[in-house]
């Protein structure tokens, strides 16, 4: 039985992190690249403009962002600077988008910790993003900080159903 593949959308598609999502994303096989989104201009950018070594993978340009392009997608990868994800996230999931944030605001479990570490205010203290069970799958218990980005990066290459167990869907 063959499964569907998920349609997926990365947003900060033109960063490094969102380059390498990408890259990693046009080749899983149970995953389409429906949306590559930036938030740093309002002009469209051919995908080769950011990262050269992606040239002629995929017709799809690095748009800018709007809520509306991610209406039907299954997930969004948000690869974003600190503080951004938490702005982007309740909008997504209230629209029922699964999110897999790569930044750091929702690291922590509890909005508190956040700001204790990072000095500012967290804006989503009522947004719940499982997070940390990606962690704690891959790191088991004895889960370092340190160990955060290797668990992220690794992700993208994991199999699309557990991307939506890792969301809460599984």
């Amino acid at each position: 039985m063959e499964s569907r593949k998920l349609k997926v959308a990365i947003v900060g598609a033109t960063g490094y992190t969102g380059g390498e999502l990408v890259r990693l994303l046009l080749q899983h096989p149970n995953a389409e690249v429906v949306a590559l989104l930036r938030l740093s201009s309002e002009e469209a950018l051919p995908l080769h403009k950011a990262h050269p070594h992606l040239r002629g993978l995929t017709k799809l340009e690095c748009v800018p962002y709007d809520d509306g392009l991610l209406d039907g997608v299954d997930a969004a990868f948000l690869a974003v600077p600190n503080g951004v994800a938490m702005e982007l996230a309740p909008r997504l999931l209230e629209k029922g988008v699964k999110v897999i944030d790569l930044s750091a605001d929702f690291r922590f479990r509890d909005p508190e910790t956040y700001e204790r570490w990072y000095r500012k205010s967290h804006s989503a203290k009522t947004c719940s993003l499982k997070r940390f069970t990606v962690c704690r799958k891959f790191a088991g218990n004895k889960f370092a900080m340190r160990d955060w980005l290797p668990t992220q990066a690794a992700i993208p290459s994991l199999p699309c159903s557990l991307w939506l167990h890792f969301c809460g869907e599984g």
